[in-house]
């Protein structure tokens, strides 16, 4: 007869594979969140070159144990993987992205040591550029060779988690499909979303010379296919706005900058703990993405953060975005605006709506509370349930 845990008697160890960048920001809210219930929680997870973990992340209660590596080449990281595996104590391995990195360890203990995995993804990390036949032929065979996430071992270990998992956790409708399990939104904590305090941006209008711009923000990495580019050609030529950037350097930030000169704001990387705070002084919160193959499978973990503090959000049809901001039955219940997915058309939507924001403001308000009260219903701590239900029941 199987024994009977206690929640807080439940060890769950999360693996990160890059504690350096952006990937904890998808682990860090599920993993306070299995705290929040009861479970003993650690995040595990390599660092590089000595940067230590990602600054954005920094303010939390749950211990983030790291191995700092010199490089990510194969024979570093099977040098480290002894070191990394006597990390793990856990009854419970999840692994978030199905890459090797991740995977090998979580799969390990399972073979070896009969320990539950619970895999996570939200990404396509199958995806190819889009190149010519040739070059993506050589990039999904011959490349990467020291690489022990390279496209063949990614493809391999994608289905090793799959066939080994005991739940799979997934961002979207599409990666659902090819994982099946269950689909866990980005979460965020709704104690900490009701705060009204101010600290660190309490003299931004005054510092930035901001008199009655309107503020639009970007948060993340300014990729291509995340329409950073198509906001600042969208208010070029306007003076009554202001672009408001937080996050890494980046060749689009020094573009942005060189364009929209003293209406460019760069304020780097902010920590989480100011984030609440730093949005809730913005006007217009765009999710305005390219499609392509991998915008088509994940989605932006900003989008949870504009829902829950009502902010007038601009989104295209990727992924399950619409599916979130438009109510298919009644369009008085929509959180946010679709625009179309060509880029020249989104320069000319985008800026059509938020010029008539600007002058017609009360039209978009209900939006914003309907916005918040989608946050509410679907997307706090709380909503971590189901994959609760799923780890009691194993």
């Amino acid at each position: 007869m199987s024994r009977i845990y206690c929640k807080n008697e439940i060890k769950i160890d999360i693996i990160v594979y890059n504690l350096s960048e952006n990937p904890i920001v998808r682990a860090l809210p599920i993993a306070e969140a299995l705290q929040k219930s009861g479970y003993r929680v650690n995040i595990f997870g390599f660092s590089y070159k000595g940067r230590g973990v990602y600054k954005a992340v920094l303010n939390t209660e749950i211990p983030i144990i790291h191995i700092n590596l010199d490089d990510f080449g194969i024979l570093e990281f099977l040098r480290n993987y002894k070191n990394f595996l006597a990390l793990l104590k856990g009854d419970i391995t999840y692994c978030f992205k199905p890459l090797p990195s991740t995977l090998i360890f979580g799969i390990h203990r399972k073979l070896l040591y009969s320990k539950k995995l619970i895999v996570d993804a939200e990404d396509d990390e199958l995806y190819l550029p889009d190149n010519s036949i040739i070059e993506r032929f050589y990039l999904a065979v011959f490349r990467g060779w020291n690489d022990p996430n390279s496209f063949r071992n990614k493809l391999i270990f994608s289905y090793l988690g799959k066939f080994y998992s005991d739940i799979f956790t997934t961002v979207s409708s599409k990666l659902q499909k090819r994982y099946s399990g269950i689909i866990i939104p980005h979460l965020r904590d709704e104690i900490k979303f009701k705060q009204t305090t101010v600290e660190k941006f309490k003299d931004f209008k005054c510092k930035y010379n901001i008199r009655n711009e309107r503020l639009i923000f970007f948060g993340g990495y300014p990729h291509d296919h995340k329409g950073f580019n198509t906001i600042v050609e969208a208010i070029k030529n306007e003076r009554n706005f202001k672009l408001v950037y937080a996050g890494p350097d980046h060749k689009n930030v020094v573009n942005a900058s060189r364009i929209l000169k003293e209406n460019f704001i760069n304020l780097g990387l902010v920590n989480q703990q100011y984030m609440i705070e730093l949005i809730n002084l913005m006007d217009i919160t765009p999710i305005i993405q390219q499609k392509n193959t991998f915008t088509e499978s994940q989605m932006p973990a900003k989008l949870t953060e504009y829902l829950a503090l009502g902010k007038l959000i601009i989104g295209t049809d990727n992924s399950d975005i619409k599916d979130t901001l438009i109510d298919k039955n009644n369009s008085s219940r929509n959180r946010g605006i679709i625009i179309p997915n060509a880029p020249l058309k989104q320069v000319t939507e985008f800026l059509k709506i938020i010029k008539d924001y600007d002058k017609n403001p009360e039209n978009y308000e209900y939006l914003m509370k309907n916005a918040i009260k989608y946050y509410e219903e679907h997307l706090t701590y709380n909503k971590i349930k189901p994959l609760i239900k799923l780890i009691e029941n194993e």
